[in-house]
């Protein structure tokens, strides 16, 4: 096999993402199908042990580094600008122990708690990733036309840095909300319920 062959068709970034995404869903080999719980027949590409995901696009001085935190099924890819001197805030923390301060951390207390119940949250997780996805992508096409009216290489830098900074915040905004109404809505999933009699 060749190493490198001709696409069939142009390859969208949101192609890319889609396989790096992937764990079989709408197929008989989803691992959030229960019945393959512990009994996966193939691995898939993204599983739970991911870190991050990026995808590179090249298109001279216009690049895109698109980065996804956690798990690529669970997160959101983020269309960063490369050329940024700051990295932003929640991007700078993070090690192998949770901490509310770091962003991977973030989108993978939104994955873990989907986890428990894929049948149950994963259409509150599909809703935050397309929020999230339109809120920076949006975020992006605002700043791409602001670059392309700055000539100051200065403010250019300057607005990268913006542009990176309100991009991250309103994923990591959408996936915080995520977080807290899936911990509100499984409080009620703790085996250590009773429920009163209401003639007592």
């Amino acid at each position: 096999m060749p190493f490198i062959q001709k696409a069939d068709k142009s390859i969208a970034i949101q192609d890319a993402e889609a396989v790096l995404c992937n764990h079989y869903q709408n197929t008989s080999y989803d691992l959030t199908n229960a019945k393959n719980k512990d009994n996966a027949t193939f691995r898939p590409i993204s599983v739970a042990t991911t870190q991050e995901s990026h995808l590179l696009e090249l298109n001279g001085e216009k690049m895109v580094h698109w980065l996804a935190m956690g798990v690529g099924a669970q997160s959101v890819y983020i269309p960063f600008y490369p050329q940024g001197t700051k990295v932003p805030t929640m991007y700078k923390y993070g090690k192998e122990t949770y901490s509310s301060n770091s962003a991977y951390w973030v989108f993978k207390l939104a994955g873990t708690l989907v986890d428990r119940d894929w049948g149950k949250y994963g259409t509150e997780l599909g809703n935050a990733q397309t929020a999230a996805r339109e809120k920076v992508t949006h975020l992006r096409y605002q700043y791409d036309q602001k670059l392309s009216k700055e000539k100051d290489p200065a403010k250019q830098t300057s607005l990268v840095d913006e542009a990176n900074a309100k991009m991250a915040k309103a994923a990591l905004d959408i996936y915080k909300e995520l977080i807290a109404k899936l911990i509100t809505e499984q409080t009620a999933d703790s085996p250590l319920r009773f429920k009163m009699d209401p003639n007592l």
